[in-house]
């Protein structure tokens, strides 16, 4: 599950996982992320892979670092993702539409639709926030 918002062109996403299993599991650390778009004036039929900066803390939301979590069976963690709109006066805005997520302590990334404007300095890789996974919802 996914929802969004922006608070001072800092467009976010609040990812919750839920563990769809029939036993506990352990959580810790920040997921691994890889993110597929367009430039805002491209096709939006087209999606290519982006290049990311990612760094930890996102403005909208408490990042509390790394703790283990454990998630009983149909429990949810949570965790953000946050980009910005500001870059090049906002000019140039990239699209992100799909995200992979991969867990710590998994190789295989989950596909995520997601709606999330961006912006970045010129030549420059977008600047992505992310939060550690957290069992508090966001």
């Amino acid at each position: 599950m996914a929802l969004t918002g922006s608070v001072m062109s800092q467009p976010f996403v609040d990812i919750a996982v839920t563990n769809l299993g029939t036993a506990s599991c352990l959580l810790k650390g920040y997921p691994r992320i890889e993110a597929w778009g367009h430039a805002g004036t491209k096709d939006a039929t087209q999606s290519d892979r982006l290049s990311l900066r990612i760094r930890h803390g996102v403005y909208e939301r408490t990042d509390h670092g790394p703790r283990r979590i454990v998630l009983q069976p149909h429990d949810a963690a949570f965790f953000s993702v946050g980009t910005g709109t500001a870059y090049q006066g906002g000019l140039h805005p990239i699209m992100i539409k799909r995200l992979a997520v991969t867990l710590p302590g998994t190789r295989t990334p989950k596909m995520l639709s997601i709606s999330l404007i961006a912006t970045r300095p010129v030549g420059r890789r977008i600047p992505v926030g992310i939060t550690a996974l957290s069992s508090n919802q966001m």
